[in-house]
This record gives C-alpha cells, structure tokens and sequence, in this order.
C-alpha cells in the first residue's frame, strides 16, 4: 500500500517539499552532528555524559540524532506543531544511525495527555515505535505521567521541581534488572528523561540510556 501510495501521490520532503522522500538527501546533509560532550556540563564525552556528571545523572549514557537548529528544529516542528506524524520515521532512521546502546526494552518519554488529544498522537511514543522496528528491540509503554505541565523556557532547577511525581511505571514487574533506552524528541536541560530514568531505576530497572532527535 505505501509503495503504490507513493507512485500515486511521492511524498514530498518534511522540509524543503521537495518530492521522492519525506526527507530529501540535500536536507539530511544539511543536519549537524552533535559533538561528542555531555549534555549537563559540554565537556567532552563520548557517550553523552561525562565523567563527573555521571555521578548526578540519572542516564548511562545519551545518543542524539542532531542539533535543535535548521533541519532538525524544522522537523520537530514538522511532527509536534504541524500535525505530521510522518516526521517521525526519518527522526527515527537518523537516531539510528548513531551508536544506540544495547538494550531490551525501549520506551519513551510519556507527553501530557492534553497535547496527545490536541496533536492526535504521542510524537515521542511514535518515535520509540519506529525505533523498536528498525533495531528489533521490542517497545513498551512504561511510564504514564500525573500532571499536565510544560516545562518549555525553564532552567533547570525550575525543570526538576516542576517534575517531582510526575512520572509512575505501569508494568513495574517487567522492570527488573532489565536495560531499557528511554526516548524523547528533544532535550534541553535533561531534566525530564532524568526524573524518568530515576523513576523507572525505583521501579527495579538495571540500566537506562537516554535517546532523542535533537539536542537545544
């Protein structure tokens, strides 16, 4: 079905609407890389969180796609402003590429229900799914989350008061020893995927990597 919709109607890029892919080569060129630093202090690390920070970080480790700038904040906005799920299979494809950690489960990042019911869909719950197709590791919805607040603008300080409680499992027997990747469409602070992290580590999980799209 997807082949003859796209002979009928090609899809047309995300980004630039030029036709043949919903993201044309020229526009994956033009995606930056992120450089290998921490995402708390900017300091080199190859893994995403650095020596001294992995004493206060919630995450093993952390994979970005790119940066949250030209293509990529085009995409996002694409998938969480534009009512364009499609935006999340080459956000997905180019998480892939990066050395994404070993893992057994993969989960994301649960958005507040009131934006689910505005855009129709979960972008990050859509980006996990993507993801456990092209690695073949199975998807799990793991968290649920209490409140409806946005934490979009704040420091963060102001971040992790804002989420204290707002993350619980809903399979914590599923949860013991295991390994998961948890999945967000951006980061920020790292405020959000940490309280997850710290969430799904009181509920009994081995190790948790953090995975996003971009990084602001």
């Amino acid at each position: 079905f997807e082949l003859l919709f796209s002979t009928i109607a090609p899809h047309q890029c995300l980004v630039c609407k030029a036709e043949g892919g919903l993201l044309c080569k020229t526009c994956q060129i033009n995606l930056p890389c992120v450089p290998p630093t921490c995402y708390r202090c900017a300091t080199f690390a190859l893994e995403g969180v650095c020596g001294r920070c992995s004493g206060l970080s919630a995450l093993q480790s952390l994979c970005a796609a790119t940066t949250f700038t030209g293509v990529g904040q085009q995409l996002v906005h694409s998938l969480k402003f534009e009512r364009a799920p499609a935006a999340a299979i080459p956000m997905a494809k180019l998480i892939c590429q990066r050395s994404l950690p070993r893992c057994a489960v993969i989960t994301n990042i649960p958005t507040a229900t009131s934006r689910v019911r505005t855009r129709g869909y979960d972008q990050s719950a859509l980006l996990a799914k993507h993801i456990s197709k092209i690695v073949g590791v199975p998807y799990a919805p793991l968290l649920a989350r209490y409140g409806q607040q946005r934490q979009l603008g704040q420091n963060r300080e102001k971040r992790q008061q804002q989420l204290e409680g707002t993350f619980y499992v809903i399979r914590p027997q599923s949860l013991q020893n295991v390994v998961v990747l948890l999945i967000d469409d951006v980061i920020t602070t790292g405020s959000t995927l940490e309280m997850a992290a710290r969430t799904l580590y009181a509920a009994g999980a081995g190790q948790v990597h953090g995975g996003v799209f971009a990084v602001a």
